[in-house]
C-alpha cells in the first residue's frame, strides 16, 4: 500500500509530541542510540560494516591503543561530526544549501588534507559502490553549480519536502563530484532538507541497499518512495526506540 505524507505527518507528530513529554535523560539517550542507527546504516550503504562496539569504542576510547582501528576510529568521529554540520544547517529559517557547505560535509567525512580541499573528481571511476550513470568530470562543477541553483527556484520550493529531498539525492548522485564520499553527502544533505522542514532525519536500512542503488537507475518518483518508506520504518522504530529507553530509564529510578 503506498504511503501517504500525511501519514508520515501523523507518525512525525507522535514521534515529537512524545519526545516533548519525555525526561531531558531519556530524549539525550534516544538521540545518542538514534545516531549509532544513523551512522550504522549509512555506513553499511556504502559496503562498510560497523558494528556498535566500533562505534561506541570510538566514541568513547580517548586514546586508541589498537593501530590497526586508528583509521577506522577515526573516520566514525568524523561521521559523527557531519550530522552535527547537518543539524546545524538545517536550522535556520532560509533552506540554504551551497557548494562550501557540501564541501565541508566531504572534507569531514573523508578527512581530506588541505589540497584535496574543494577539488571535484577527475574520471569516472570503474570500481565503486554505485553503477548508475554519472556525468563525465567536466561537467561537473557545471551541474552541481545548476543543482544549487535550482534549489533556490519557486518550483523546487514549490514541492512537498520529501519529494525535495529525493530531488536533489536524485540529481546530486547524478552529478556525483567525488568518488568516494557522494553518496553520504547526498543522503546528509537530503536530510538537511527534511529536518529544515521539521521532519526527523531518514535512514535508509542496509536491507534496502541494492533497492537504493536502482532507484538511482530510475525516474526521481521511485527513490521518493523509497525514501517515504524508510521515514515511515525510521520513525516507527524511533517510537520503539523511545518506549524502550523510556523503560530502562524508569527500571534504573525504581531499581
Amino acid at each position: 500500500m503506498q504511503i501517504t505524507y500525511l501519514e508520515i505527518d501523523d507518525l512525525t507528530d507522535e514521534l515529537r509530541d512524545n519526545l516533548e513529554e519525555a525526561d531531558e535523560e531519556v530524549v539525550a539517550e534516544f538521540f545518542r542510540r538514534f545516531d549509532y542507527c544513523w551512522v550504522h546504516h549509512e555506513a553499511a550503504l556504502e559496503g562498510t560494516v560497523l558494528t556498535l562496539p566500533e562505534i561506541q569504542g570510538a566514541l568513547t576510547q580517548a586514546v586508541v591503543t589498537d593501530l590497526a582501528n586508528v583509521t577506522r576510529f577515526k573516520k566514525i568521529r568524523a561521521h559523527f561530526q557531519s550530522l552535527e554540520i547537518v543539524r546545524q544547517a538545517a536550522t535556520p529559517k532560509r533552506l540554504q544549501i551551497k557548494t562550501p557547505l557540501l564541501q565541508e560535509l566531504y572534507e569531514t567525512l573523508y578527512l581530506k588534507k588541505d589540497r584535496d580541499k574543494g577539488k571535484f573528481r577527475r574520471d569516472i571511476p570503474l570500481h565503486r559502490t554505485y553503477y548508475h550513470d554519472i556525468i563525465q568530470p567536466d561537467r561537473v562543477e557545471e551541474e552541481l553549480e545548476a543543482l544549487l541553483k535550482d534549489v533556490t527556484k519557486s518550483d523546487f520550493k514549490a514541492m512537498h519536502p520529501i519529494k525535495q529531498a529525493a530531488f536533489f539525492n536524485h540529481r546530486f548522485m547524478h552529478v556525483f563530484p567525488w568518488s568516494e564520499a557522494s553518496g553520504i553527502v547526498s543522503r546528509l544533505a537530503s536530510n538537511i532538507i527534511l529536518m529544515h522542514y521539521k521532519y526527523y532525519p531518514v535512514i535508509i536500512h542496509s536491507h534496502d541497499r541494492e533497492r537504493y542503488f536502482n532507484s538511482l537507475k530510475q525516474p526521481q518518483h521511485v527513490l521518493r518512495d523509497l525514501i517515504m518508506e524508510s521515514m515511515e520504518n525510521s520513525l516507527r522504530a524511533s517510537l520503539k526506540l523511545l518506549r524502550q529507553v523510556e523503560r530502562e530509564h524508569m527500571q534504573v529510578r525504581a531499581g
